[in-house]
């Protein structure tokens, strides 16, 4: 719900061009384009939320790996988040930006967040706002209270990712169960 509301305060600078940032917020420079990577479907955990969190969400974790060719200096890669249904994507950079680290190839994050019952989100390593280098779906469906969760591999080029790109910073509240976060591993 958290999310949703954030979502809704923020339409009005999302572009139909592409990326739009909020307030001067773009702190995910350097950019640089990975080509190759890809999430661990084998590593996805589930987990139910706990206070004081929203009791209802389900807290999903995956990792995630990028290779890329030359370091620049300063580079950072990111997690775009396309909640489904959603008019566009985010890109937190507050809690969901990571430093190239040009001595470690290829780069490891995991990444975390939390999903309502009977809900999906695509989330995306990516190192350029038009630039996606591994997508994945992540679904909780629910039936009766025993919920499942299950992940699949998306192409870069799927609908559920190619939607406009938000650019946003503020501080992430602990309790945020449905803020995504990419932290190392």
């Amino acid at each position: 719900m958290l999310l949703v509301a954030a979502f809704a305060a923020i339409l009005s600078v999302v572009t139909a061009q592409g990326a739009a940032s909020a307030a001067g917020a773009d702190t995910w420079d350097p950019r640089y384009p990975c080509t190759s990577g890809a999430f661990d479907l084998g590593s996805l955990t589930a987990r139910p939320a706990e206070p004081p969190m929203d009791q209802a969400l389900t807290i999903v974790r995956l990792y995630g790996s990028l290779t890329c060719d030359v370091p620049v200096p300063g580079a950072k890669y990111a997690l775009a988040v396309y909640p489904v249904g959603a008019a566009f994507g985010v890109v937190d950079t507050a809690a969901a930006v990571l430093p190239y680290e040009p001595t470690k190839d290829p780069q490891t994050f995991r990444v975390e967040g939390g999903i309502s019952p009977q809900q999906g989100v695509a989330v995306c390593a990516a190192s350029d706002v038009d630039l996606r280098i591994a997508c994945v779906e992540v679904r909780v469906k629910m039936s009766g209270v025993v919920g499942s969760v299950s992940a699949r591999s998306l192409a870069v080029s799927d609908p559920l990712v190619t939607r406009p790109l938000l650019i946003s910073s503020r501080d992430v509240d602990p309790s945020c169960g449905t803020c995504w976060r990419m932290k190392k591993p």
